[in-house]
């Protein structure tokens, strides 16, 4: 850290990192779709060897969608982790500028 051992978010940050993981999982998302979407052949008719490589090919497929999925799915849980975590850094912000403001009262007196 810059300033030694002293942290300092600024204003917005975490909704800014936020609103990224949230982009970051409708891209997956949108990929994930794509590849549903997509059609494929191999190219080598109805041989058994053909049917094999086309089933072996379409349940690859469906594991990177489900994995697509997935990872969307964390990238979100991570974007409301990142919210709470922002949330939380400026509630305890209020609250100690709140309590130093206090203090600064009394000794004023």
């Amino acid at each position: 850290m810059a300033d030694g051992d002293v942290l300092r978010i600024e204003p917005g940050a975490a909704e800014r990192i936020a609103r990224a993981f949230d982009t970051h999982a409708d891209n997956l998302d949108a990929i994930a779709a794509r590849l549903r979407n997509e059609g494929f052949s191999t190219g080598f008719a109805g041989f058994p060897s053909a049917q094999e490589l086309d089933s072996g090919f379409r349940n690859k497929c469906r594991l990177a969608i489900e994995h697509l999925h997935r990872q969307a799915e964390t990238t979100r849980r991570h974007a409301s982790a990142v919210r709470v975590a922002g949330a939380n850094y400026a509630s305890a912000d209020t609250v100690n500028a709140s309590s130093i403001a206090s203090i600064g009262d009394e000794v004023a007196r």
